[in-house]
């Protein structure tokens, strides 16, 4: 019975692993990726005008964008905070239909 009792331990240990590994790995990918999350065309094209009109505003708006989703902080932190959301289930805000975050 001990040694059924030590291989599910082993085994569960081992996926907690993999699944910290796998989501690092597709965090740094997202990451890196060319357009990434700050230069989407959409946002990009939605935010020129300001650009241009109100640099100050723009690097406000810039800069609470980068801090509402955790972007101003370290790459390590970024990955920590999105393995913490993903193993708990917590995949933000509805935007389909009206819900409650438990990060608002």
């Amino acid at each position: 019975m001990m040694a059924v009792t030590k291989f599910i331990a082993k085994r569960l240990v081992q996926i907690i692993v993999t699944l910290i590994l796998v989501i690092s790995v597709s965090y740094i990918m997202m990451y890196y990726s060319p357009g990434g999350f700050m230069n989407t065309n959409t946002m990009a094209t939605a935010l020129a005008p300001l650009q241009g009109q109100n640099p100050v505003l723009y690097h406000q708006i810039m800069e609470q964008f980068q801090s509402r989703y955790g972007l101003n902080l370290p790459l390590w932190q970024q990955i920590l905070k999105y393995i913490w959301h993903e193993l708990t289930f917590d995949f933000g805000r509805c935007r389909t239909r009206p819900c409650r975050s438990r990060h608002s």
